[in-house]
């Protein structure tokens, strides 16, 4: 699966645009592989993510 991590406030990738519903592009500026998870993260814009919870040991 593909997770794609992007701006809450549109379906596209720019946030000034939350009305766009069809026919734009997506720009992807990182992608990360979450192998233990079984999943590609694609980033898209300038995006802020949490850094995940430390391991119990």
């Amino acid at each position: 699966p593909i997770c794609i991590a992007k701006t809450q406030y549109s379906l596209s990738d720019d946030k000034s645009k939350p009305r766009i519903l069809r026919d734009f592009k997506i720009t992807v500026t990182d992608a990360k592989l979450s192998a233990g998870a079984g999943f590609i993260v694609l980033y898209c814009g300038s995006v802020l993510v949490m850094p995940g919870m430390p391991k119990k040991n």
